[in-house]
């Protein structure tokens, strides 16, 4: 990837050494553009309003910047701003998303800003926040390159969560098996097991978990399940199979944990199937059943 930059700065600079580059609003505004350029030979400097920007060869808007200073300039500028881009004529105005991007995909190696990459590769790792481009661009523009941005399923509600289970919502599907049902990403409850997520999952997640529960003598007795953020118990005391019918407790809203309660009349002893389903919309979460 810093082939493709180095190349878009000496495109953008016709190849000039020893140029200068100024930057808004600061250098600290865009740090790595400032120290590749520093490194390419390159004199850079922060913006100052009583220095015109036509005095440099190359200005960098950063995200702050005033873009008033080089909309109409007669200089080239590289700009990274989302919120400035309509101003700058480059595309329609968009925002941040913060992501892991995707390979990047050279779509023009005939331009001289390619740096002669081709193909696709992968530009950065791990995951940053990221000034977009609107969906407009002008006429006449060229991209050199794009990246696929991932999406990730969100689970806000038990319908999301009853999606991922029949397959018709996007998700990752990991199992496990343990003694309590106690489960935390990063939520302490009620209770000290705190068995993790299964796949080692955290943030963003839906689990359903299925048992038995052994009763001894016939009556009513009192369940509980502590979630961050929804969840639901079901139990299957008509023996019939679990379905909507059997539901004990519903908590069906994204909130901090709590403990949610309900009862269950049994007309014998026997042993009966349950099914808790929890889902953690984002941050840490948790789901214990007692």
């Amino acid at each position: 990837m810093q082939s493709v930059l180095t190349a878009t700065f000496n495109w953008l600079l016709n190849n000039k050494a020893n140029a200068k580059v100024v930057v808004l609003p600061n250098m600290a505004a865009a740090q790595y553009f400032a120290d590749l350029l520093t490194a390419a030979g390159h004199t850079v400097s922060d913006f100052d309003p009583s220095v015109a920007v036509t005095n440099f060869d190359l200005a960098v808007h950063a995200p702050g910047g005033d873009s008033s200073q080089v909309a109409s300039a007669k200089v080239p500028v590289l700009t990274f701003s989302a919120a400035d881009h309509d101003d700058l004529l480059v595309s329609t105005t968009a925002g941040t998303a913060t992501f892991e991007a995707g390979p990047v995909t050279i779509v023009t190696g005939s331009h001289p800003a390619a740096g002669g990459q081709s193909g696709s590769f992968t530009g950065v790792t791990g995951s940053f926040t990221w000034q977009l481009l609107g969906d407009i661009l002008p006429n006449g523009a060229i991209t050199i390159a794009n990246f696929a941005q991932t999406n990730l399923p969100s689970v806000q509600n038990l319908t999301n969560l009853d999606a991922m289970v029949a397959g018709t919502k996007q998700s990752n599907k990991f199992t496990n098996a343990v003694q309590a049902f106690d489960f935390s990403d990063g939520t302490p409850g009620d209770w000290s097991i705190d068995n993790p997520i299964p796949g080692g999952i955290t943030g963003t997640w839906g689990l359903v978990g299925k048992g038995k529960i052994v009763v001894s003598a016939p009556g009513t007795y009192s369940f509980a399940i502590g979630v961050d953020d929804g969840g639901r118990l079901r139990i299957d005391k008509n023996q019939n199979g679990i379905g909507p019918e059997d539901n004990v407790i519903v908590q069906d809203a994204v909130g901090t944990h709590a403990p949610y309660y309900g009862d269950v009349t049994f007309a014998s002893a026997g042993t009966y199937d349950f099914e808790v389903a929890s889902f953690s919309a984002g941050g840490g979460g948790d789901i214990e059943l007692s």
